[in-house]
């Protein structure tokens, strides 16, 4: 079994615990799966492999730790992973030569003592924290270890590691900062992909390498595992002077490809956020285009039932259908979120709308995975903006609690879609946004574009490319060259 530098140093440090960060592809989880399944069969003792999320666990650092012995025996032309019994209720991995058992646990969530009192037959061997920015605050890891290490052999180890939050405020970022300059405990180890580049395939660089041509702000903070100067921004990939195009132009490209589907990102609310429906026309070379966006605010324009607001909002896809092309019966989907304001208009649309405008729900609602989705559609040049020079206020006040569309009552100079992509940052903690910053629309856009790019090879439709190229080219009198 090939270890790799600088991780052959887990085997010859004398430090009781290793705080380790790296960058995507950093190679620290074959690296810990190697190490756990070396004293897994050699060594006598149990072992407790944790991270925020119970359900995540069986695609983590289990799958990782079931790969090595298979390529083990592969290897060596042993019979290791028939010596094993695995088990799911609850996830543990079983020596059956030894008696030694991997324990599978989540320490997340808001019960920081669900893991008090969890104990094994055997001495710990070691304890391994994996995927640590998932976990909310660092009150969740300090009980969990604090139960851990009571039943700790001598000669434990306790691995931690993670991929370092953009912000570099976040509780994980300040830990292994603390540590590696003030704890003579802890052995601290920061890696990238450059490490272990000689052992990844080409296609693997390749990628890393283009985004690190195209969008190099991402780049180091996905590969590279770097934090300064990112200042908490959710939407960093996002450029205005790349990923924002005219209407004329847009009109002109959207006929020149051809679309071949509608979908819709909602997110209704009640009295006081606004309303945002976000139109996505999905193009047939895989290209993503933003167009004339729904947004009614309740504190502006007062508060619309559900019932009054659906005929509105069926007489924007109309008109919406008619100004990009498309015919009456093409097929709509629209994607809600899983709250109950959100559940009530979308059943109201399902009763009163034909059927040819679909809804469907996401309920997967994890918010960094969500965002990150959305940062790789503009990474890779895949979703655009449509700026008209500001936008429609679709609901007109006819009277009392009465209501109708309007497709002339025009805002100037103002785009909710491109200021919030701008302006949404991570709360202090980095697990959502904060709340002072409206994200309206940009929830409403995350909806339709994860509910699409959920199928990684949407991402690069029709043919595996990893970057399309921008769209528009503005000469210096701002006009377009397209």
């Amino acid at each position: 079994m090939r270890v790799l530098t600088p991780y052959d140093q887990l085997y010859t440090t004398d430090k009781t615990y290793i705080l380790m960060k790296s960058g995507r592809n950093g190679g620290k989880s074959k690296a810990t799966a190697q190490y756990i399944v070396r004293r897994f069969f050699e060594e006598d003792g149990d072992f407790v492999i944790t991270r925020a999320y119970s359900q995540d666990l069986r695609d983590s650092l289990y799958s990782e730790i079931l790969t090595v012995i298979d390529e083990i025996d592969r290897e060596h032309g042993t019979k290791l992973y028939e010596q094993i019994k695995t088990g799911t209720r609850p996830l543990k991995i079983s020596n059956m030569l030894n008696g030694n058992v991997i324990h599978f646990l989540g320490i997340g969530g808001p019960d920081i003592d669900r893991s008090k009192g969890y104990t094994s037959k055997k001495k710990w061997t070691a304890i391994v924290v994996e995927e640590m920015q998932q976990i909310k605050n660092e009150n969740n890891l300090n009980e969990a270890l604090e139960t851990f290490v009571r039943n700790m052999k001598d000669s434990a180890k306790v691995i931690m590691m993670f991929n370092p939050p953009r912000r570099a405020s976040h509780w994980v970022n300040e830990l292994f900062r603390l540590k590696k300059h003030n704890d003579d405990d802890y052995f601290t180890l920061y890696t990238t992909y450059k490490d272990i580049a000689g052992v990844l395939n080409r296609h693997t660089l390749a990628r890393i390498e283009a985004e690190k041509e195209v969008n190099p702000t991402d780049y180091r903070h996905r590969f590279l595992g770097e934090t300064e100067g990112l200042f908490g921004s959710v939407y960093a990939s996002f450029d205005r002077n790349i990923h924002v195009i005219s209407e004329d132009f847009a009109k002109n490209f959207v006929k020149k490809i051809g679309i071949y589907s509608f979908l819709i990102g909602a997110d209704p609310a009640a009295t006081r956020d606004a309303t945002a429906l976000v139109p996505i026309l999905l193009l047939r070379n895989g290209q993503m285009v933003v167009v004339d966006y729904f947004y009614h605010d309740p504190k502006k324009d007062g508060v619309i039932t559900n019932d009054k607001l659906a005929p509105i909002v069926k007489e924007w896809i109309d008109w919406l259908l008619d100004k990009w092309g498309m015919t009456r019966n093409m097929r709509v989907s629209m994607v809600f979120d899983t709250n109950g304001v959100s559940q009530d208009l979308m059943r109201t649309i399902q009763y009163r709308f034909p059927a040819n405008i679909e809804t469907a729900v996401y309920s997967q609602k994890r918010v960094i995975e969500m965002a990150d989705v959305v940062k790789d559609a503009f990474s890779r040049n895949l979703m655009f903006i449509v700026d008209s020079g500001g936008y429609r206020r679709f609901t007109k006040v006819t009277g009392k609690n009465q209501y109708e569309f309007t497709d002339q009552n025009f805002v100037v100079g103002v785009n909710h879609a491109i200021t919030q992509l701008e302006q949404v940052i991570w709360n202090e903690a980095g697990d959502g946004f904060d709340k002072d910053v409206p994200n309206d629309v940009t929830d409403a856009l995350t909806y339709g574009t994860v509910f699409y790019l959920k199928n990684k090879g949407n991402m690069y439709f029709p043919t595996p490319q990893y970057f399309y190229k921008p769209l528009e080219v503005k000469d210096k009198e701002g006009n377009d060259e397209n």
